[in-house]
């Protein structure tokens, strides 16, 4: 069938794509279910608005839309906008034209991280402090913002998600995933760069030396300080001693039972034009630490032999609305301890966990958006008996 140009509608309905996995996956005892008990309704409108981070002393929220990053929104943990501020610009003092991370750091400052470096600012959003380091994002997909990590290792060190200009591609060849490193140790006070995580040898990439589209990546750090990186569509997680990033790092098997991954493209093949690994395969859209667990959410997609019958791509949102779906797998102590969890109808992620009581869910703007706000979910984890 013909292939549409769907850059912009994929944007809109948070990526798309479902199921396999090898003949080894274990069985599991434990089954767990993710119970909303609280709507926040936020009264503001785009077409992906999106909790990006959360302060833990008060419990507000930044969030932004991903369509149009350049307003960012700080609202209570019930929705009422405090406040909104447009950062971009070529003033002394704006951030260029592009966001590339944002987050909290302690519970009275946020820091943004744009093509022109860091940016401090308070709760009220006033300027307290700026690093400026030109950088350039890595180019991994549209409209996700990785939350900033901060560590004191001999002073502040950020990890962040991008990468500096001297960066050597094309990424979709065999010398790109040879050299690909996508997370950063960045040292603020002396500007520097330290790659730490890439495509290891365990991953899909170095074994199959196929192209999977836009490299889309997630981490978090564990309780114990360590760090946790997903590579999308490998079915691997990877974790590093942030410490010693040149150590061993330790490598665990996933097993989704509903992870599709039927489009491969081959190393340096043109695929500018092509989306169909965007609206039939599987990806990981989030990966979240908290206390002993780590949370990986993916979702799925228009099944093949649907997507074979499709003659328009007109179709393709309902199609999405009837296929698309999340799951959560659940690791303890870094080994997969449950069945894959389905996330609520309207769900599109995982935004951020604050207890195993208080997890607040992102959704999908074309299923649970209303004429005045942006709706979120706040949800528990529970044990099935």
């Amino acid at each position: 069938m013909k292939t549409y140009s769907l850059f912009p509608l994929v944007v809109i309905v948070l990526f798309i794509s479902c199921s396999s996995n090898d003949d080894k996956r274990p069985n599991f005892n434990e089954k767990f279910k993710i119970i909303i008990f609280d709507t926040v309704a936020v009264p503001i409108k785009g077409k992906l608005i999106t909790a990006v981070d959360h302060n833990n002393k008060n419990g507000d929220i930044l969030l932004c839309d991903l369509a149009n990053i350049d307003t960012i929104y700080l609202a209570n943990k019930k929705g009422y906008v405090k406040k909104k501020v447009s950062l971009l610009g070529q003033d002394a003092n704006r951030l260029g034209s592009a966001i590339f991370n944002i987050g909290f750091l302690g519970s009275d400052t946020i820091v943004v991280n744009s093509e022109r470096g860091f940016f401090y600012y308070n709760l009220s959003w006033e300027l307290q402090r700026s690093i400026l380091d030109k950088t350039t994002l890595l180019s991994y997909g549209a409209g996700i913002i990785p939350r900033i990590r901060q560590f004191k290792e001999k002073g502040k060190v950020f990890l962040i998600q991008h990468l500096k200009p001297s960066f050597e591609g094309p990424i979709n060849s065999e010398h790109g995933y040879n050299n690909y490193k996508s997370i950063t140790i960045y040292d603020i006070n002396n500007k520097s760069h330290k790659f730490i995580a890439g495509y290891e040898k365990e991953s899909i990439f170095q074994k199959e030396k196929m192209y999977f589209g836009s490299p889309l990546n997630f981490f978090d750090i564990d309780k114990n300080s360590r760090l946790q990186v997903i590579h999308n569509p490998d079915l691997n997680l990877y974790e590093y001693d942030i410490e010693k990033p040149n150590n061993p790092y330790l490598v665990t098997k996933l097993y989704p039972a509903f992870f599709q991954l039927n489009i491969k493209y081959g190393l340096n093949e043109n695929i500018e034009s092509k989306y169909d690994d965007q609206i039939i395969n599987s990806q990981f859209v989030d990966l979240n630490c908290f206390d002993r667990f780590t949370f990986l959410t993916y979702r799925t997609g228009i099944p093949v032999d649907i997507y074979k019958e499709v003659k328009s791509s007109s179709e393709l949102p309902e199609l999405f609305k009837a296929h698309m779906k999340y799951y959560v797998l659940l690791l303890k102590d870094g080994k997969q301890v449950c069945a894959d969890i389905l996330l609520p109808k309207g769900v599109s992620g995982i935004a951020f966990i604050k207890s195993s009581d208080d997890i607040l869910l992102n959704t999908n703007p074309m299923i649970t958006e209303t004429e005045s706000s942006s709706i979120f979910y706040r949800a528990k984890l529970v044990r099935i008996k």
